[in-house]
């Protein structure tokens, strides 16, 4: 099972993103939203894709445990206004992604 938490507030309030699992696109999170995923047992790479932004990719194994995650937009408080520079020059950093202990 793979459980992510989407924080709130950001740039893209109103927009969902694409929670993309060894490539495929398994589903979407809003904002503030928390979703949960049923997965298959093994080695997985998680990102997070928005237009043609997207997240860091995080390689993880699955032994039918939960595994949490975090996400949400760089460009939040006083980097809302870089938004333009993330699009155009760090669009692999515009979202970020991590894994909960």
């Amino acid at each position: 099972m793979l459980k992510l938490k989407r924080d709130s507030g950001s740039v893209d309030l109103l927009r969902a993103y694409k929670v993309v699992l060894d490539g495929n696109i398994i589903g979407y999170i809003k904002n503030g939203e928390e979703r949960e995923f049923d997965i298959a047992e093994g080695n997985h790479d998680l990102f997070l894709k928005i237009d043609w932004c997207r997240s860091n990719v995080l390689s993880f194994k699955d032994n039918a445990n939960t595994v949490n995650f975090e996400c949400g937009s760089s460009c939040r408080g006083w980097k809302a206004f870089l938004v333009i520079i993330y699009i155009i020059f760090l669009p692999n950093k515009y979202l970020w992604l991590k894994k909960n202990l």
